[in-house]
């Protein structure tokens, strides 16, 4: 299944799936979901293998489907 066509395209956060973050110089492979309350949706956003060890603030917020 492509994620990043046409019909899921609008589920995913404005300017994702990019698959790099040159912020951080990270793949990002994986996919994450989260509620924008000013918008009052769910979107998805591509991530790294490991979100934790890139953004720490994260721990013990994020649930994982492995």
């Amino acid at each position: 299944m492509v994620l990043n066509q046409e019909p899921y395209i609008s589920y995913w956060l404005t300017g994702e799936p990019s698959f790099y973050d040159n912020s951080l110089l990270q793949d990002e492979m994986y996919m994450n979901m989260f509620y924008v309350s000013k918008e009052e949706c769910w979107v998805w956003n591509d991530v790294p293998d490991d979100l934790i060890a890139v953004a720490e603030f994260y721990s013990g917020t994020v649930p994982f489907v492995h």
